[in-house]
This record gives structure tokens, C-alpha cells and sequence, in this order.
């Protein structure tokens, strides 16, 4: 086998397993995870001062007077992920 070719075959190879390690690093963290809630800014930033939460959605998600509030910072798991259930109460 000539040097070019095993030059071709490992660069094939270093791009395969840098593919794999990009794919299953966003597949395991959950980035893409649709929770099923829009995430827009807010249109109206009048949220200063006290306000009710009426639900929190996750551990960086909450529902204030009817306005879905993500905070900024945070990044827990979503539903269906190991840690969901221990950020949401502890949120």
C-alpha cells in the first residue's frame, strides 16, 4: 500500500471518529431536546418587581402570570433526562 493511500485512509478515519464524538455528544446532552414549550423572548419585558410563578415547567423554566420564563445561566435537564426531577423540586 502506498503512503498516499494510508495518508487518505487515516484522514478518512479522524473524520468518522470526529463525526461520531460531535453526533453522540449532542445526542447524550440533550441540546436538540424539544420540551414542547416556545422558548421566544418575551414580547413584553415588563416582568420587573414581584410577580406569581404558576408553574415551573423544569429546573430553568418557569410560567410567570401566564408568560414562559426561561433563566438565564441555567441549563438543567429536561423531561425524561436523569436529573429532571431533582432540579425541578429544587427549583
Amino acid at each position: 500500500m502506498k503512503q498516499e493511500d494510508k495518508i487518505i485512509i487515516a484522514i478518512i478515519i479522524s473524520a468518522l471518529i470526529i463525526a461520531g464524538s460531535i453526533f453522540f455528544s449532542i445526542k447524550l446532552t440533550g441540546k436538540a431536546v424539544d420540551n414542547g414549550y416556545d422558548n421566544k423572548p418575551l414580547s413584553n419585558n415588563n416582568l420587573i418587581g414581584q410577580h406569581i410563578v404558576t408553574k415551573i415547567i423544569d429546573g430553568d423554566t418557569i410560567i410567570v402570570e401566564g408568560e414562559n420564563v426561561r433563566l438565564l445561566g441555567m441549563d438543567t435537564d429536561e423531561r425524561g433526562y436523569p436529573c429532571y426531577n431533582e432540579a425541578k423540586e429544587r427549583l
